[in-house]
């Protein structure tokens, strides 16, 4: 069986761009784009008091506050496809040059790994990069933005946490002490150690755990787990809880849109059946911890850096590749 740690690039630029298409549209539209969806009111924040900006609740909560009438999903979308380019569209001109130089770096990495004879696990790997750079791009400039179109959101706003905050929450202890991360951690565990061991007599000679191998393995989850975590449940669970009107409906829906965004263009119908199972049920799960569990914003970073670090561990203790496009776990 097979089971997936890391979007494929294709279908998540492909659908980023998707959802940006359907929940571009204010829902107060008049004419063709349907009736008005009321969204729940939302109590306005208090001026003074610190806002969690480790719930997604809180976030859902914020950007209902501010009506309806503020579209940021075409920027959030942008930027996750080209980092830093919705920033430069918005005015945030510094900020967006710093994301689309980093991202220019990654993409030639890619291509010139791409070059080589034995350059695809490193162009794979630049890509992937590439890809969490403009996650991480995305949830940067859709709360940038959402404080510069409104003084009281800029007040909130202003308490937001730095990006090396949620990277580091792989780290948080109180997240690492939670039974919210260890069940994820402790599954992906098992079928990692399940996979190494029904593979150990196929396994290249001279492959084993290195130092260098594994502080890779756990930079490159860390930022996985953040990018992931912070678009999907940090900027569409939002979006779409203004959208749809519900936060059920947007918790439901943004899991279904994690799943589709593993989707392997190279990979069997049902191999990627298995992916988009896999990844749902875990959209599913990580949507309701950030929504509905203290800190979980925080805990399902750390949950989800945590099961790409072990499953990718596994991959390479398989096969000698660190690779994070599809990771296979089989049992």
């Amino acid at each position: 069986m097979h089971a997936l740690a890391g979007a494929s690039p294709i279908s998540a630029f492909a659908l980023v761009a998707a959802l940006a298409g359907a929940v571009s549209t204010p829902v107060d539209a008049a004419g063709d784009s349907g009736p008005r969806l009321e969204a729940p009111a939302a109590p306005q924040p208090e001026r003074g008091r610190a806002t969690d900006f480790t719930s997604a609740r809180t976030l859902i909560e914020l950007r209902k506050s501010y009506g309806d009438d503020v579209d940021l999903a075409g920027y959030a979308a942008v930027n996750a496809i080209v980092p830093g380019s919705g920033m430069l569209l918005d005015g945030e001109t510094s900020r967006g040059l710093v994301y689309a130089g980093l991202g220019a770096s990654l993409l030639a990495g890619a291509l010139i790994a791409n070059a080589q004879p034995r350059g695809e696990s490193f162009r794979n790997n630049c890509l992937i990069l590439y890809q969490n750079l403009g996650f991480l791009a995305a949830w940067d400039g859709y709360y940038r933005g959402l404080g510069q179109r409104s003084e009281r959101a800029a007040e909130a706003l202003g308490q937001r946490p730095s990006l090396k905050f949620y990277i580091l929450s792989s780290f948080d202890r109180e997240s690492l002490s939670s039974w919210e991360w260890g069940l994820p951690t402790g599954v992906a565990a098992a079928l990692g150690a399940a996979d190494v061991t029904a593979d150990s007599d196929a396994r290249p000679p001279g492959v084993g755990s290195t130092l260098g191998v594994e502080s890779l393995i756990l930079v490159q989850s860390m930022l996985v787990g953040a990018g992931e975590e912070l678009l999907f449940r940090g900027v569409v669970l939002p979006e779409l809880a203004v959208r749809l009107g519900s936060d059920r409906k947007a918790l439901a829906t943004q899991a279904l849109a994690f799943g589709l965004a593993h989707v392997t263009p190279d990979a069997t119908a049902e191999e990627n059946a298995i992916h988009v199972g896999f990844a749902t049920a875990f959209g599913l799960y990580a949507g309701w911890v950030a929504l509905d569990r203290p800190h979980g914003l925080r805990k399902a970073i750390a949950m989800h850096a945590w099961w790409d670090a072990l499953v990718f561990s596994a991959d390479y203790l398989r096969d000698g590749r660190v690779d994070p496009i599809v990771v296979r776990v089989r049992f």
